[in-house]
């Protein structure tokens, strides 16, 4: 599907989304929007980095809560994180850059059997509190338990936009190469793996991929920073 074919204008007005005026940006910014969407210089500029995040504290304060949904949890304190980061909200949508108030995120659900897998999308994860995050999660993940929700009902234009955030609870891997989108919208692309106990420290190994015109290595530590608080 051709990027231009796609209507997102319904999407911007819905989402309260803004059309960035890059000559207000700084000086890096505005080079790197331009820059990184120029084919003649780059073919490829999306990166990644796998990390090995200490969820001990995050851990011990949901543990309190007395509740269960920790893989939850974490991806809505993820969401939290992005979510006050305003270049990992920006939206490169048919060769303007926009600012989201909130990014919807899709989150694959392992489900077996024919279908493989199902999802669970919500509109306005970072705007949440835990319990209306949790209300929404827990209700979605029913309906696909009861085999009520096996299509993909997000529009294409939602699926080009959205974070997406999934969870590998049996692999502890040190790396991950998920395939990559053809159109560059400046999305993140999250993973979570299997959670293992080191040196009286519990980790989760966490796979972020990011577009380098609104991200960079610099950006994902300010995300690593917030995770932590």
């Amino acid at each position: 599907m051709n990027l231009l074919d796609l209507d997102f204008s319904d999407h911007i007005k819905k989402l309260r989304a803004k059309k960035i005026i890059i000559s207000e940006l700084s000086p890096y910014e505005q080079w790197a929007l331009k820059n990184f969407r120029n084919e003649d210089k780059f073919r490829n500029p999306n990166l990644s980095m796998t990390l090995q995040w200490n969820i001990t504290n995050i851990e011990k304060t949901f543990r309190q809560l007395n509740q269960p949904g920790f893989t939850a949890y974490l991806t809505w304190k993820i969401s939290k994180a992005i979510n006050e980061i305003p270049c990992l909200n920006y939206r490169s949508l048919i060769n303007e850059w926009y600012l989201f108030p909130s990014v919807p995120v899709f989150i694959p659900v392992a489900t077996g059997g024919e279908s493989r897998f199902s999802h669970i999308f919500l509109q306005d994860p970072g705007g949440l509190e835990w319990n209306d995050f949790q209300n929404e999660y827990n209700k979605q993940l029913e309906e696909i338990k009861k085999g009520e929700k096996t299509q993909i009902t997000i529009t294409p234009e939602e699926f080009h936009y959205c974070n997406i955030i999934g969870n590998l609870p049996h692999t502890r891997f040190t790396g991950f190469h998920p395939h990559q989108m053809r159109h560059l919208t400046g999305r993140l692309f999250i993973y979570l793996g299997q959670r293992y106990n080191s040196e009286d420290q519990l980790l989760c190994p966490l796979f972020i991929g990011f577009d380098h015109a609104n991200a960079d290595p610099h950006i994902i530590n300010q995300l690593m920073e917030k995770l932590s608080e």
